[in-house]
């Protein structure tokens, strides 16, 4: 295969698992905050916003490290094309 190929493997893998991380958070934070703060309607009102918060908020953050640890664990950046390139050509002549 070739890197452009892994690298959108790579995205399309990357994305489903940090989507999945948002819905468990998001649902975990959810329950968490009904069981200790009860179901009045207002109550659950403010849950759905902190569990909104904490599931982007958290799989964001846990993304963004874990990103960094496969990447470095398996050396990606010989593997995966880059996703911008320069738009700036740096001509290897001495002009």
């Amino acid at each position: 295969m070739t890197k452009k190929t892994n690298t959108v493997i790579f995205i399309i893998v990357a994305t489903l698992v940090n989507m999945l991380l948002m819905l468990v958070l998001g649902i975990g934070a959810f329950i968490l905050f009904i069981k200790i703060f009860g179901t009045d309607s207002n109550r659950v009102l403010v849950g759905m916003l902190v569990a909104l918060v904490i599931g982007i908020g958290g799989s964001m953050f846990i993304y963004s490290k874990g990103i960094k640890w496969v990447s470095n664990k398996w050396h990606l950046d010989e593997k995966l094309s880059p996703l911008f390139s320069s738009r700036h050509h740096h001509p290897s002549s001495g002009r």
